[in-house]
């Protein structure tokens, strides 16, 4: 759904007029015809004031959707990871470096 479309519905659905939501935004009557005809899109700024005044989160008057899509793609922290962690996920690593010194400590004492 087009953010226009979006402007339009939630305006209507709080039994507002354009001339009311506009006093309430401090901005045009006009200005808010050209969201709702979608020839002018309203800044971020107003974007966000017009999501807390009808109690939608921001990317759900954008896009019509709470939540983003999952694409997929992971989102990593910064957070460090622990050794235990890491022991974990390659164990398979450590298994080999163990091998490796064992192997060269019972060349060097043998």
């Amino acid at each position: 759904m087009r953010l226009a479309e979006q402007i339009r519905k939630y305006r209507k659905n709080s039994g507002l007029t354009q001339e009311a939501l506009a006093e309430k935004l401090n901005t045009t009557r006009q200005s808010v015809s050209k969201w709702e005809q979608g020839s002018l899109e309203p800044n971020i700024q107003m974007l966000n004031n017009l999501a807390k005044l009808f109690g939608v989160s921001l990317d759900k008057l954008v896009n019509g959707k709470d939540e983003l899509e999952d694409t997929g793609n992971k989102v990593y922290t910064s957070a460090p990871m622990n050794f235990w962690e890491f022991a974990a996920k390659k164990w398979w690593l450590i298994i080999i470096i163990i091998l490796i010194i064992g192997g060269t400590l019972s060349q060097i004492f043998g």
